[in-house]
């Protein structure tokens, strides 16, 4: 979204064990804690991501108290707020199995999408984790299977490369066939 020119900013709403502030190198002195504790927006505590259109809330200080932050009605206010300076508000949230921090989230959000991990995420997991998050929000938008490498997936392998090995096929045995081909004007000159 941010590559289009859309104003993106990307929330770690992980209070418990933050990483949006180490994946894009930024100090986590500040950010939604501190926005949502002192009151004065999120303006003052987004910071640029080295992207263009796309800015970081990291998560700030850890609180003892996440859940009860992400639930008040400050949490609501800033949401909002930043709905109304950005094109789109994405947030980043804790496991949804382990705290509730994910579903309180999911509540605020226009809609949620829930990421498992190929290879790790069992599917009796991942049933539980779509059914409490819908129960939380009718706009669960669907599942994205991260880390799925190559071999995870070679049905889809094929797929995605059928058309290029039927197209190299087709272009091999026209070359072969021209090649068995008597050169023009071959039977004229041995009669």
């Amino acid at each position: 979204m941010a590559s289009a020119g859309k104003r993106v900013v990307l929330v770690d709403g992980d209070l418990r064990k933050p990483s949006l502030h180490q994946i894009f190198g930024l100090e986590n002195k500040v950010g939604l804690t501190s926005a949502l504790l002192s009151g004065n927006g999120a303006r003052s505590c987004i910071q640029p991501s080295g992207f263009d259109s796309l800015s970081v809330l990291t998560s700030g200080p850890l609180p003892p108290n996440p859940s009860e932050l992400l639930s008040s009605s400050r949490m609501r206010d800033l949401m909002e707020a930043m709905r109304r300076e950005a094109d789109a508000v994405i947030m980043d949230s804790p496991p949804a199995l382990v705290v509730t921090d994910a579903t309180l989230l999911a509540a605020l959000a226009d809609g949620t999408v829930l990421v498992a991990e190929a290879g790790r995420t069992r599917s009796a997991a991942l049933r539980q984790a779509v059914d409490g998050l819908s129960r939380a929000t009718d706009r669960l938008l669907g599942v994205v299977l991260n880390k799925a490498g190559r071999r995870a997936a070679p049905a889809y392998r094929h797929y995605y490369h059928a058309d290029d090995t039927a197209r190299k096929r087709k272009s091999s045995r026209a070359r072969t066939a021209s090649s068995r081909q008597e050169p023009v004007g071959a039977e004229e000159r041995a009669a």
